[in-house]
């Protein structure tokens, strides 16, 4: 391998750590948002009129992490719930 072959090698790498980052914090805010904002939001709101009233929140969550974590499609997540 010549010298120009291995910076590029080096640069593709980089980049290809910069995107995965990038995703594995995606994933993780997506993760963080359904596992701890959905049922605070669901509590704080739990008593005025609305979507959250009487919501189904451990059922809301699964359909979150299939449709956003898992990838899965509506015939999929329709099957799972």
């Amino acid at each position: 391998m010549r010298s120009g072959e291995k910076q590029t090698d080096k640069h593709c790498e980089y980049w290809l750590n910069v995107q995965n980052n990038k995703a594995v914090n995606s994933y993780n805010g997506v993760k963080e948002y359904i596992n701890d904002t959905v049922p605070w939001t669901a509590g704080l709101f739990q008593f005025r009129e609305g979507i959250w009233k009487d919501c189904n929140i451990p059922m809301l969550q699964q359909v979150l992490r299939l449709k956003y974590l898992e990838c899965k499609d509506d015939t999929e997540i329709a099957k799972a719930c």
